[in-house]
């Protein structure tokens, strides 16, 4: 019988307790496109499956959580109508062993929905290629 690895918790912020630092993870989903991209219908992407890519990246890397440092959204507009969602969607997160009995740490897990609802209130901006995609 194979054992499933569940997915770490993806935490807002670094719990209070003691606990391991083990690095860092970054992941990148969707598609990156510029000014020259002409296909109206880029596919969107969700957070949701973001973290859970950052998520299952933490767990290779041997953390028991991973807390979120920075996410960024980008958004595609073709011919003034702009994508219903992100077209693509970076994370990075600092991977953490946390002790056994959580029950002293306070967890602040990352709600998928509430960065999706952050990144679509932002007022659209027009960026270049190399800014949308700064690192």
């Amino acid at each position: 019988m194979a054992t499933i690895m569940l997915p770490v918790p993806v935490l807002l912020e670094t719990p209070p307790c003691t606990h391991a630092k083990l690095g860092s993870a970054e992941v990148e989903i969707g598609r990156k496109v510029s000014a020259i991209t002409d296909d109206s219908r880029v596919p969107v992407v969700k957070v949701s499956a973001a973290l859970d890519k950052l998520a299952a990246e933490a767990s290779a890397g041997g953390a028991n959580a991973v807390v979120l440092r920075s996410h960024q959204g980008v958004y595609f507009t073709h011919n003034g109508r702009r994508s219903s969602g992100p077209v693509y969607i970076r994370l990075v997160g600092a991977l953490v062993r946390l002790p056994e009995d959580t029950a002293p740490c306070r967890l602040v897990h990352v709600d998928a929905d509430e960065i999706e609802r952050r990144m679509r209130s932002r007022r659209p901006q027009e960026a270049s290629y190399s800014d949308a995609y700064a690192r």
